[in-house]
């Protein structure tokens, strides 16, 4: 689960429930409509900001998802896993899919263990 919490007053507005496994990280994206989350059942979900809903799962990771960051533009997002991969999506793509199969932009192989962070330049 992931919590949404006022700056204002503190307290939680909302639970991102979506994961079937404990939640490993969550980012807002550039313009904050949106909220990204990863989690130990090797998804990576794309949340509404405003509404609290899930609108996408990126789900072709095979292990554990432990990060996510959008590109300083909100156009992409990249997730990495203990498969040693660094994934590419994109955000349109992704919410326009509506949770149904979203087109992987890039995968990056070759690590030779699990990828822990990813970065845009």
């Amino acid at each position: 689960t992931c919590r949404a919490w006022s700056m204002l007053n503190g307290k939680c507005m909302a639970m991102l429930s979506a994961h079937s496994s404990s939640v490993t990280h969550c980012v807002f994206s550039p313009n904050g409509l949106l909220i990204a989350s990863t989690s130990g059942d090797y998804t990576c979900r794309i949340w509404d900001a405003v509404q609290y809903k899930c609108i996408s799962t990126l789900d072709e990771h095979t292990l554990r998802c432990d990060y996510c960051t959008f590109s300083p533009c909100g156009d992409y997002l990249a997730s990495v896993s203990w498969d040693n991969t660094c994934r590419i999506w994109s955000v349109a793509d992704a919410v326009s899919s509506q949770k149904e199969d979203v087109p992987l932009i890039q995968s990056k192989w070759g690590h030779t263990g699990s990828v822990n962070s990813c970065c845009f330049s």
